[in-house]
């Protein structure tokens, strides 16, 4: 059960050689990690998720297309250093469709979460208050089998081996505020089953998971790779080739698209 795996304590950021990832007790340009839940949800079901240009903060859609898989068919490792091999579809975004930020600008992203609203159906309960959302939400997220997050830098003889971006990842897991959502007429996320919510419309939701702020400190190629495996056979994973460098950010695309299968090792 993920949730046990939550301390109770006070979490602080964890501070890497090359990054910092920012505590869920702390803040961003004045924003929480619930701020920035609901900013990125309200982000994601806009007119145009596929950009945003703000030279401090750059959102990663990940792989919103996730789909079922045939669990017999592929080959999982540990949950820190998980490889699903052969997958039918992932975000793709390494080599030339990869992403350049500055060292200026900070990386946020869900791993894994779980976004409900008022009148949603779970397990046959309309749910009818925010307290409905949370207790549902928290159950939902506590049948995800597996989770991940791991990280690799690109040097003069290739890639690093990866390593976990913190080492306990359910000690950023984060209960995003009530908040009122608002869908967009033309945003075409909401076609997918998974992500449905018609639009134009407001909605109170409530939005739970491990989410990560990342702030890199040095220049050079990383590859990000993260994702979760629920119990209904529910598959997401992206993969994000990040270039930091210094100077003036310019603008960003992050179209998220079903891929062929990746090669074994990325």
């Amino acid at each position: 059960m993920l949730l046990g795996m939550v301390s109770s304590l006070a979490r602080a950021a964890y501070v890497a050689t090359d990054y910092d990832v920012m505590g869920p007790s702390e803040n961003y340009l004045g924003l929480s990690y619930s701020d920035l839940m609901q900013d990125w949800y309200d982000w994601l079901y806009s007119d145009d998720p596929d950009s945003r240009n703000d030279p401090q903060l750059f959102y990663l859609r990940g792989n919103v297309m996730g789909e079922k898989y045939d669990a017999a068919a592929y080959s999982l490792r540990s949950s820190t250093t998980a490889v699903v091999e052969d997958l039918r579809t992932v975000q793709d975004r390494t080599e030339l469709k990869g992403i350049t930020i500055t060292i200026d600008t900070a990386l946020f992203f869900s791993v894994y979460d779980t976004l409900l609203v008022v009148d949603d159906v779970y397990k046959g309960k309309r749910l009818e208050t925010t307290n409905d959302l949370r207790v549902s939400g928290r159950e939902d997220f506590n049948h995800v089998s597996a989770i991940w997050a791991t990280i690799r830098k690109k040097g003069g003889t290739g890639w690093a081996r990866p390593t976990a971006i913190v080492p306990v990842l359910m000690d950023f897991y984060s209960e995003s505020a009530p908040f009122i959502l608002t869908t967009s007429a033309g945003n075409e996320i909401k076609r997918e089953p998974k992500w449905y919510l018609a639009g134009p419309k407001q909605y109170t939701g409530v939005a739970l998971g491990v989410f990560l702020l990342i702030k890199f400190k040095k220049t050079g190629t990383y590859r990000i790779d993260f994702g979760g495996i629920s119990p209904g056979d529910y598959f997401t994973r992206s993969i994000y080739d990040v270039t930091v460098e210094q100077g003036k950010q310019l603008g960003i695309n992050d179209i998220s698209t079903k891929s062929p299968a990746l090669p074994p090792g990325l």
